[in-house]
């Protein structure tokens, strides 16, 4: 092929006393480096001396730098359909550039931050249907693979798969360098590239369970309603988790919470963030919610959100709109997205929380229709409460718990029940395990007050496993109401009176 050339000339002063022969020297030239690499034929500087216009020329050759282009439209990015979190294993890249010349080796490292892994990748061009093993390199961060046909001014697209994405996220940064192999088989790169993007941090989440919204977040200290699942088709439902995050969120940031699959729509009838303390108390991050759809709920933050060691603790209502199958293969999408940035600043990529989600954890019951007669009664009475529990093709008996401090009186009259429990589940309320379907009537001695306003009776229709955190039917009644009688006692209040009058109302 036609080799260019270009040539420079330096010419001593002749107002300057001659250069002292044996003496080093130096110059300084601006040169543009050609496009392609050149051979080592072409790739050589001549160097001519003369020390006159009519003196044969001292010359010299010296072998050129090495020339190594940069591609053009280089990216490299999370592929679609790929975990997208730090940490995150069996992840996919997408590798996108135009060569400046032919090649048949690729090398691709990721330089910061530490922790990427290319051990049990394989490089998938788009135009190709095979993918290529890497050779052995000598670190994990380092994917090397021999016998690619790249060919010059050809967009090169290609998948890197099984890749583990380096902890804890934030701004990447990878080298890209291509070879291709000389008459002796030595290595000659031919050209290069530097790439970064944005990979997002994780939100790892600990913890994380489906209860109602009373047991899970207005009144979570309530032993029996704590251990609840919700009920299909009732806004009753509440997600509740405990995360974590390795990038920081700041404000103005939002944490989008959706629900990737299964029968479940949210509500933002509540859902909040929590800062959980050295002791355990929880103070309330401020953020706007609103109702993306519903299967989106947004929160803005109005304060950011620490890294990893601080936890937080978090809530969002929904309804089941079906059955759910357990264990589940995965959770609610927790991202946080930040303006202008494609890819979250973190998410958990709705991946199951580290506590798992067996039927223990993430359960709907179904519902049950379950009445008790409306009694308005005075405190430390006793009564007779009468219900009704229509019959089912598949239970035959149910467990009736008692309002904390409502006692039933053993053994159950004039309703037969298995036996009376003082402290049903560990609740700490009374239950009458048991009692056959239908009419249901039980002797009670009522308390002094409703213990935090706590006044349901609930029956749970159970199998065999007697589990109240997976019951498979179950409902509640407040009909049973305590009222104090309205009384009043009058008497002239002065000291030594005889005979005084005393006047008592009710």
């Amino acid at each position: 092929r036609d080799i260019q050339n270009c040539r420079v000339a330096f010419v001593w002063p002749e107002a300057l006393a001659a250069w002292p022969a044996e003496s080093a020297m130096s110059f300084v030239a601006t040169v543009t480096n050609p496009t392609a690499v050149p051979s080592a034929y072409e790739n050589m500087l001549k160097f001519s001396h003369y020390a006159g216009e009519d003196t044969q020329p001292r010359v010299a050759h010296q072998r050129g730098w090495l020339v190594l282009p940069q591609v053009s439209s280089l990216s490299l990015t999370l592929a679609a359909g790929s975990w997208l979190r730090a940490g995150a294993e069996d992840a996919a890249l997408f590798l996108d550039f135009v060569p400046s010349n032919d090649a048949t080796i690729i090398r691709l490292e990721g330089t910061t931050p530490s922790g990427w892994s290319f051990g049990r990748s394989r490089l998938c061009p788009l135009a190709l249907s095979v993918c290529f093993e890497p050779q052995e390199e000598e670190s994990a961060a380092v994917f090397m693979v021999w016998g690619v046909e790249i060919t010059s001014g050809l967009r090169f697209q290609a998948t890197i798969t099984g890749a583990t994405l380096a902890q804890p996220g934030g701004l990447s940064t990878f080298s890209l360098q291509t070879f291709r192999e000389d008459q002796t088989g030595a290595l000659q790169a031919v050209d290069a590239g530097t790439m970064e993007f944005h990979l997002p941090g994780s939100v790892h989440v600990y913890e994380g369970k489906l209860r109602t919204i009373t047991g899970g977040v207005l009144d979570p200290l309530d032993k029996l309603w704590s251990q609840l699942p919700p009920r299909v088709n009732q806004p009753e439902a509440a997600i509740v988790w405990e995360f974590d995050l390795t990038m920081p969120a700041e404000e103005g940031d939002w944490v989008s919470l959706r629900v990737e699959s299964g029968p479940m729509h949210l509500t933002s009838e509540q859902a909040a963030i929590l800062q959980i303390g050295p002791n355990g108390e929880l103070e309330e991050v401020t953020t706007s919610k609103t109702l993306v759809s519903n299967r989106e709920v947004r929160l803005d933050l109005q304060q950011g959100l620490a890294t990893s060691p601080q936890r937080y603790h978090a809530y969002v209502s929904a309804m089941v709109l079906a059955p759910l199958d357990a264990p589940a293969a995965s959770f609610l999408n927790i991202s946080v997205c930040r303006e202008g940035h494609t890819l979250p600043v973190a998410t958990n990529d709705a991946v199951v929380p580290d506590s798992g989600l067996d039927r223990y954890r993430w359960f709907a019951a179904m519902s049950v229709a379950f009445t008790i007669a409306d009694i308005r009664t005075a405190p430390l009475t006793q009564i007779q409460l009468v219900g009704r529990l229509p019959l089912t093709g598949t239970y035959s008996s149910v467990d009736l718990l008692a309002p904390l401090g409502a006692a039933i009186l053993p053994p159950c009259y004039p309703s037969v029940c298995v036996r009376v429990e003082p402290n049903a589940f560990g609740t700490g309320q009374n239950a009458a395990l048991g009692l056959q379907l239908g009419e249901i009537k039980l002797l009670i001695n009522l308390p002094e007050w409703w213990t935090l306003g706590r006044n349901r009776w609930v029956a749970l229709l159970q199998d065999s496993e007697r589990n109240v955190t997976a019951a498979p039917q179950w409902s509640y009644s407040d009909e049973v109401s305590l009222r104090l009688m309205p009384a009043g006692v009058a008497y002239p209040a002065v000291a030594g009176a005889r005979g005084a009058q005393l006047t008592v109302s009710f």
